[in-house]
């Protein structure tokens, strides 16, 4: 890889790096989304068990916002890797893992959609 072309994807492959960073930290403070949204809006007791006022979209929620951690950290891996074979002349053909990312994003909204989806349509 010519040296130009390797620092071009470098610096490429930090931006979508430190991108899937700030998702994942968005889908774990979205985690407790829930859990504030029965507590301080709902106004249940902090001594009162969540379980009954969890509903399928809370519980949806919660799966696709793990999805999009777990994708967002296995991005993380690939990317890097990528990086560091990059740099020491041993990439792969496969140079963007774009599939994670987007999953990761796709999760991470979905998450954030059931969530909303939960508090609408709350009886």
């Amino acid at each position: 890889m010519a040296e130009a072309h390797v620092e071009n994807y470098v610096r490429m492959m930090s931006i979508w790096i430190d991108a899937s960073k700030s998702c994942i930290q968005m889908a774990l403070a979205a985690l407790v989304l829930p859990v504030f949204f029965l507590r301080k809006v709902l106004g249940v007791p902090e001594t009162a068990a969540l379980r009954p006022y969890l509903d399928s979209w809370l519980l949806l929620s919660w799966a696709f916002l793990c999805v999009s951690i777990g994708s967002g950290l296995l991005y993380q891996i690939t990317a890097s890797r990528l990086v560091g074979d990059a740099l020491v002349g041993t990439q792969s053909r496969r140079q963007y893992p774009h599939q994670l990312f987007w999953l990761m994003s796709a999760s991470f909204f979905a998450g954030i959609v059931a969530f909303m989806a939960g508090v609408v349509l709350r009886r």
